[in-house]
C-alpha cells in the first residue's frame, strides 16, 4: 500500500523515513548459526525453558508484543544466571547485512538533500552496537527514533509511536514519506498522515521514489 502524495515532494518540504530491519539491513543467517555454535554453553540456557515462571514471564513480554530489546533487558534483569549471556543476544540481533541497493538510494537522497531519519523497533542499545559497527551508513541520517527505558519501549505497533514520533521531530510540519517492510505499519503510518511506502525490494523502491520525483 502506497499513500499517494498530494502536492509535489521536495527537500525543503519533505523528511524521508527508514525502518532498519529488512529495508535496510536483512539477517544474516550464516553470521547467527555462527555466533551459537561459537557459544556452546548457551544450551545451558535451555534449564530456563522449564521453569514456569520464566516461560510465564517470556509469554507475558511476547503477548505484548515487546520488542526484543525489552524481552533480553527485562529476562536478564530479572534472572541473574541469563545475563551473561546479553552480549550473545544483542550481537545475535545484529548478525545483520547491509542491503547495498538500498544504501545507494539513500546516498542519492542524501546528495538531493533530503532530510533522512531512522524510525525502527531495534531497541536503543542493540541500534547503538550496530551503529558503531556501520558509522559511514547512519552517518547520512539526522535523527534516530527507537524504543529505549525512557519511552517504555514504545513501538511501531503502538500508534502512541507514530505520535511521538511526529511530535518529536517534524515540529515543522513537513511531508514524512516513511518507508517499512511491515504492512501493519504501513497502515498506521498512514493513518497518521504520512506518506507510506510497503517496502518489497530496493528496486520497486527506486521505482517508487522515482514516481513521487524524489530521484
Amino acid at each position: 500500500m502506497t499513500m499517494q502524495p498530494s502536492s509535489s515532494l521536495s527537500p525543503e518540504n519533505t523528511i524521508v523515513v527508514f525502518d532498519i530491519h529488512g529495508v535496510l539491513f536483512k539477517r544474516n543467517y550464516k553470521k547467527t548459526m555462527n555466533l551459537l555454535w561459537q557459544n556452546k554453553k548457551v544450551v545451558l540456557l535451555a534449564r530456563y525453558m522449564l521453569h514456569p515462571r520464566f516461560m510465564y514471564d517470556l509469554c507475558t513480554l511476547m503477548l505484548k508484543r515487546a520488542v526484543p530489546e525489552e524481552c533480553i533487558m527485562t529476562l536478564c534483569q530479572k534472572y541473574p544466571g541469563i545475563a551473561t549471556y546479553k552480549h550473545l543476544a544483542i550481537n545475535i540481533a545484529n548478525a545483520q547485512d547491509p542491503i547495498q541497493e538500498t544504501l545507494d538510494i539513500v546516498s542519492c537522497l542524501k546528495k538531493r538533500g533530503y532530510v533522512l531519519h531512522i524510525f525502527s523497533n531495534i531497541g536503543a542499545v542493540i541500534f547503538v552496537h550496530l551503529a558503531a559497527r556501520h558509522q559511514a551508513i547512519f552517518s547520512n541520517f539526522d535523527a534516530v527514533q527507537v524504543p529505549n527505558q525512557e519511552n517504555s519501549y514504545l513501538a511501531k505497533n503502538n500508534p502512541k509511536a507514530f505520535a511521538h514520533y511526529l511530535a518529536t521531530y517534524n515540529q515543522h510540519n513537513k511531508t514524512i514519506l516513511f518507508i517499512d517492510d511491515n504492512r501493519q505499519n504501513i497502515r498506521r503510518a498512514t493513518d497518521a498522515g504520512m506518506i507510506s511506502i510497503y517496502f518489497e525490494n530496493p528496486d520497486q523502491l527506486r521505482n517508487k521514489l522515482t514516481q513521487f520525483d524524489l530521484l
